[in-house]
């Protein structure tokens, strides 16, 4: 490549050839932004295109969907792990604390993993080992790591935590997945340019490999864009991406005429969407679904985990009848859009990818303006419209939103909007955000965050209280209080039980069904009940925890060697839901807890 300024391989996607083929353009890429200084760039540049520099890039998952996903990502705030969009130079701590790992997490069985994904600077390194050390005592299951030399360190200091490869890496080939097998890797994203093809030659290789599946898709090759910082010194392998490529620009050669009119956006690709691929890539032994969630609401995270969940799900029972249920895609582009594509995945790189009109959620169309006066709309609407929909008028002279409000009119063919901008007939109307879809998310998040069990309690005159927890798969665990005697005053009934035993409140579990014993006319202090289940809870989710290190136990041994990367065969790598809790916890005797607790 051949520039005066800019690396211009980062705006330029490799394309099939049999052949390297070389060509020379002269252009000028002017960015049009009122709110920052203009820029203008002179490029004169050389493309080398070939068939095997094919390139993939597979975005970051960050998700709170606890109920659906079996992994989570957190990041760790400073200046040296990922950052939102408008980041801060702030003192290094691990966001995740060891409560919401091996309670949040861990009890639901979802790892946690933290994303040390980005370029070190000597001076930094204590930093980010001190980091990594406090998240690895907290319980995370795994660092998720780009610097080669961080890698290094952690293998040597840490060498119990295991160790992710990050997409940042821009993996693509047989090398450099031995490359960071040989770091300590036991998994390995890949880069987002290869096709299903290439992913599933790779996989014979017999290491994890994770692919992106859905979400936002950068102009660039997978950890190599320096747009960002080259343009405001925020770089983007620094988790400091100011996501220029959503920019608008113009298109125009050395003499500045405009050379395209395919909109102004004309490095903003659509978001990649491989829902109707599942079955593709379980066939092509792939271990890992990669979401992007960075940036998303909560509301995101959980619908599009959930509707992909549901599809690995039922691909994997019979992956060779797999269709794509009828109304996933839509819930998906309801969610957030950009426009879909399938990308690279199956070898799509022109402007089918691209979305130069719009660099932000499209939403979906719900119907078109058929009449406005006074502030009221009539609205021709193709779907069903809901108080608290975000709406959004494509007009003439750009974008009105309006919320819908309960004195609206709903009901029938058309509707009425108090709508405070003027619009035209023949307008057309998306909804960019559905109040139905965040009630369902929420509702779901909140059913998934409580772990259902069923409780037995025990009062017989005589006999020491005793209240028993379990759930379907076999854990059990028991606490006892003191001897039940006579009431002496008013007796306790059932209901008291329920009421007194069943506050759950802030602890992770629900009551799914009551088993009481109770003998008519025994009494016992409200105090001693609350006691009672606090420890029989407590016991309980000892059990669990216990049950999640035996199963790393004996999965660690399986693999004849110490965290190893060769993947387990024995069941799909999609299918495993599994806790490789840190080896930490064996070390300090936690398998040795009993979880019978007496008073």
């Amino acid at each position: 490549l051949h520039f005066d300024v800019l690396p211009v391989a980062l705006l330029v996607h490799p394309a099939d050839a049999d052949i390297c083929v070389f060509g020379f353009a002269a252009l000028v890429v002017e960015r049009v932004d009122a709110q920052l200084c203009l820029w203008r760039v002179k490029i004169r540049l050389k493309l080398a295109v070939c068939r095997h520099a094919e390139r993939v890039e597979v975005a970051k998952v960050e998700v709170v969907a606890l109920a659906v996903a079996h992994a989570v990502r957190t990041a760790a705030e400073g200046r040296v792990c990922k950052q939102p969009a408008v980041g801060s130079n702030v003192e290094l701590r691990p966001v995740v604390a060891a409560g919401v790992v091996r309670r949040d997490a861990h009890l639901r069985g979802t790892r946690v993993y933290l994303t040390a994904n980005t370029l070190v600077f000597p001076g930094e390194m204590d930093d980010v080992l001190s980091m990594v050390t406090d998240a690895a005592e907290a319980g995370i299951d795994a660092a998720i790591v780009q610097d080669v030399g961080l890698m290094s360190v952690l293998r040597r200091e840490l060498p119990e935590l295991e160790l992710h490869a990050s997409t940042q890496m821009n993996v693509r080939g047989k090398r450099g997945i031995e490359l960071a097998a040989r770091l300590g890797c036991s998994r390995v994203p890949l880069a987002r340019e290869l096709s299903i093809e290439k992913v599933a030659e790779l996989a014979e290789l017999g290491v994890d490999l994770e692919v992106f599946v859905h979400g936002a898709l950068c102009i660039c090759q997978s950890g190599q864009c320096l747009l960002s910082s080259l343009i405001g010194g925020r770089s983007a392998n620094r988790g400091l991406c100011a996501q220029p490529c959503r920019l608008p620009y113009r298109f125009v050669d050395a003499d500045g005429r405009k050379l395209a009119d395919e909109g102004q956006y004309l490095l903003s690709p659509r978001d990649l969407c491989g829902i109707e691929m599942i079955d593709r890539l379980i066939e092509a032994d792939v271990a890992s679904l990669k979401i992007e969630g960075r940036m998303k609401s909560p509301e995101y995270v959980s619908t599009v985990t959930a509707i992909y969940r549901e599809a690995i799900d039922r691909a994997w029972e019979d992956v060779a009848s797999y269709e794509v249920e009828p109304d996933a895609k839509d819930t998906l582009a309801e969610a957030f859009n950009r426009g879909f594509t399938q990308g690279y995945l199956v070898g799509e790189r022109g402007n089918d990818m691209m979305g130069y009109r719009r660099p932000n959620n499209r939403g979906v169309a719900v119907g078109r303006v058929t009449g406005y006066s006074a502030g009221k709309v009539k609205l021709a609407a193709s779907t069903d419209i809901a108080v608290g929909d975000l709406l959004e008028f494509w007009t003439s002279k750009g974008r009105v939103t309006y919320t819908v409000e309960s004195s609206d009119t709903l009901k029938g063919e058309t509707k009425y909007r108090g709508v405070r901008e003027p619009v035209s007939v023949g307008d057309r109307v998306f909804r960019v955000r559905s109040a139905k879809l965040a009630a369902d998310a929420q509702g779901r998040t909140e059913a998934g965050m409580k772990i259902p069990v069923s409780i037995d309690v025990h009062m017989r005159k005589g006999e020491p209280l005793e209240i028993t927890v379990h759930d379907g798969a076999g854990h059990e665990a028991r606490a006892f209080g003191p001897i039940v005697e006579e009431a002496r005053t008013k007796a306790v009934t059932r209901e008291d039980v329920i009421d007194h035993v069943g506050r759950l409140g802030a602890t992770p579990f629900s009551c799914a069904s009551w088993d009481i014993m109770l003998d008519e006319g025994v009494g016992i202090g409200f105090s001693t009940l609350h006691k009672t289940r606090t420890a029989a809870l407590e016991a309980f989710e000892e059990t669990l925890r216990q049950a999640g290190l035996a199963s790393w136990v004996r999965r660690h041994h399986a693999r004849s060697g110490s965290l190893g990367y060769g993947a387990l065969r024995d069941r799909h790598p999609l299918r495993r839901h599994e806790h490789r809790l840190h080896a930490r916890a064996i070390r300090t005797g936690v398998l040795h807890r009993t979880a019978h607790v007496r008073y």
